[in-house]
């Protein structure tokens, strides 16, 4: 396992598992295994978030996120992109600074033929700076021979987000060798 830098963020990849192949800020080309989906939910959850910009997000939401939510989940993220434009002086179009956020682990479970529920554990300072742990819940299908994430319910990110108190066990940590 080793990590790369995307926006300030440092995410893992693996030789085996994936991404096999990191574009034009995208990342797909994951292994068909648990560490594959482990590691598809870590780099498309970034990448459909309004951090990356349009140029990254609105092609990731298009052909990397499935579900009945998904057309949700792009005007959702739309809207918090202008959103943070409106606070930021940034000009449109451009990437926000990701930010201080540490991958602590992960869980998976099995769901139906082809899907996983992943679930990744995190630490990210509050809007005070003081680091927070939680943990976001997504589902990851197999299609068309890489994973897609499932939109959240209500293509709400935050409905896939659960602050905890502390960190849950047990989960299993990226490896940094």
């Amino acid at each position: 396992m080793a990590w790369v830098d995307y926006l300030g963020v440092q995410l893992p990849v693996s030789r085996m598992a994936g991404p096999a192949i990191l574009q034009r800020g995208r990342a797909a080309g994951f292994a068909p295994t648990d560490l594959g989906a482990a590691l598809a939910a870590v780099h498309l959850l970034v990448r459909a978030s309004p951090s990356p910009g349009p140029a990254v997000f609105g092609p990731t939401l298009v052909e990397q996120v499935v579900g009945p939510d998904s057309q949700a989940l792009v005007k959702s993220v739309e809207r918090d992109y202008a959103t943070v434009l409106q606070q930021s002086a940034l000009p449109a179009g451009a990437a926000v600074q990701g930010g201080r956020l540490e991958l602590l682990g992960y869980r998976i479970a099995g769901g139906s033929s082809g899907v996983r529920q992943v679930t990744l554990v995190e630490r990210a300072p509050d809007a005070n700076g003081v680091g927070q742990t939680y943990e976001v819940a997504v589902d990851v299908q197999w299609v068309d021979g890489d994973w897609r994430l499932v939109a959240p319910r209500d293509g709400r990110w935050e409905n896939a987000f659960t602050w905890l108190d502390v960190a849950p066990q047990p989960y299993l940590v990226f490896g940094g060798a």
